[in-house]
């Protein structure tokens, strides 16, 4: 398992942080899934690659939508947020980041 930092300021300008961690549950040549887990939330997201470019699924909350590059924290919470809490976005976009580098 792998911990990073998280930091978010809020629209109403709350700043907070927490850390998250993740683990690979398998990988494969055209996709990886991971547990994801930060501040009381838990995923089980499915990272893959298409001819239209990276997408997250997480099956058992039945959401999924596509990514621009591992490292681009602010672009994926934006795309994530569109379909989980902000903070829940924030999270998974930078175990990404995290994950993109490790890998």
């Amino acid at each position: 398992m792998q911990t990073f930092h998280c930091k978010h300021t809020y629209p109403s300008g709350y700043k907070s942080r927490w850390i998250g961690s993740w683990e690979v549950l398998s990988t494969e040549p055209s996709f990886h899934e991971l547990r994801i887990k930060g501040k009381g939330s838990s995923f089980d997201a499915i990272l893959g690659h298409c001819c239209g470019g990276n997408y997250l699924c997480i099956p058992e909350m039945n959401v999924g939508c596509s990514l621009g590059f591992w490292s681009d924290v602010f672009w994926n919470t934006e795309r994530i947020t569109q379909v989980l809490s902000e903070t829940d976005a924030v999270t998974i976009a930078t175990a990404l980041n995290h994950y993109g580098s490790y890998r």
